[in-house]
């Protein structure tokens, strides 16, 4: 039984005992280099030659340095963690991160759960916490033991018994494994203030601020969001009520009841263009098409789509966008390299890639 750890996947691959890559997850089919920031965590780690290795784990932020965050404002460690990652420098901060390795592939050699922990522990890795447990084993009492070390949303039985076959010159393994997650922690909070945010389909969104930040689940929380503003209403969750939140699988912060009631207070103009809102349904609605939100939700999709680099991020967005239409953006994109080249050379490569990276999409393209 080991603890189902709550980080950023990373994979690194070992050439006779040498780290050659580490990759992040990236979009889900094309993961991120970080070779550099790796080889720095894993000074002290020595694998042993033999042949290629793949070992799989987590980057994050250990709980005892969660304080650190805290006093810097940082509200939520996996994200921070993240971005230290897709960072081009990390400087100091990487010492803030552990990567805590569960899974090793050697193309020749079958492993259990139990060798492979064993072996990460004798080349130097700090591995996840683990027992061998038994059928009548406590999984929710281990929970809560090594949720006190690392942020981590369940346990993970794995079987130890390995099944091989052979298949040409490799020998493969299978691991029977399954994931228990147990009910999401909640917290009481009073509502400071009521933030709505335009979408890109003109849903005006309630997210409730917190008059003091509530730490939960190993993060720092002060937003929650309320789903639509009917929500708001029906609940009354208004300024100085005091409401129940739980982060939903550890990572959104989401209003679960209100304990408290204040009446409510709707805006009744779209907060970013100031066109009159309307109800739909649950919903408040900004009917203007040309809205600066809703073009700029649009905008971003279109760039995650295309395939959006290391570095980005909402300075950089507002340079390279500033205020166009989704029309006027896509034809004028080289335009806005060339502007944001010439204003800024700290975003010049990142920039001319993105705009590649966009042209590349249009050829190839949805």
């Amino acid at each position: 039984v080991s603890s189902k750890l709550d980080g950023g996947s990373i994979v690194l691959y070992y050439q006779d005992g040498k780290l050659i890559n580490a990759l992040t997850r990236g979009d889900g089919s094309k993961g991120q280099s970080c070779l550099n920031k790796m080889k720095h965590l894993l000074k002290n780690v020595r694998v042993p030659d033999k042949g290629m290795i793949s070992i799989r784990g987590e980057a994050l932020i250990p709980n005892k340095n969660h304080k650190v965050l805290l006093e810097r404002g940082i509200p939520n460690p996996r994200n921070y963690a993240n971005g230290i990652l897709n960072r081009i420098d990390a400087g100091e901060d990487i010492k803030l991160i552990d990567f805590v390795p569960y899974s090793i592939r050697i193309s020749d050699t079958p492993l259990n759960k139990l060798e492979m922990f064993e072996l990460l522990k004798l080349w130097g890795f700090t591995v996840v916490p683990f027992v061998v447990g038994e059928k009548d084993t406590d999984l929710e009492q281990l929970y809560e033991e090594w949720n006190g070390l690392y942020p981590i949303d369940g346990v993970v039985v794995s079987d130890l018994e390995v099944y091989s076959k052979q298949e040409g010159e490799v020998l493969f393994h299978s691991e029977t494994a399954y994931a228990y997650k147990f009910d999401n922690e909640k917290a009481e909070g009073v509502t400071g203030d009521i933030e709505w945010q335009v979408g890109d389909t003109g849903r005006v969104v309630p997210v409730l601020k917190l008059a003091t930040p509530v730490f939960l689940t190993g993060a720092n929380i002060s937003s929650i969001t309320a789903h639509n503003a009917s929500q708001v209403v029906e609940r009354k969750a208004g300024i100085g009520s005091t409401i129940l939140f739980e982060r939903a699988n550890e990572v959104i912060p989401h209003l679960v009841n209100v304990v408290d009631a204040k009446e409510p207070s709707l805006p009744e103009s779209c907060p970013v263009c100031g066109t009159t809102l309307v109800w739909k349904g649950l919903d408040l609605i900004c009917e203007n098409p040309m809205c600066k939100a809703k073009q700029d939700a649009k905008i971003y999709a279109l760039l995650e789509a295309c395939g959006i680099p290391d570095g980005f991020g909402d300075v950089f967005f507002e340079q390279y966008v500033q205020g166009s239409s989704i029309y006027q953006f896509v034809a004028e994109v080289n335009n806005k390299t060339i502007r944001v080249v010439n204003n800024s050379s700290h975003y010049s490569k990142l920039a001319s890639k993105l705009t590649s990276n966009i042209y590349n999409k249009f050829s190839e393209g949805f």
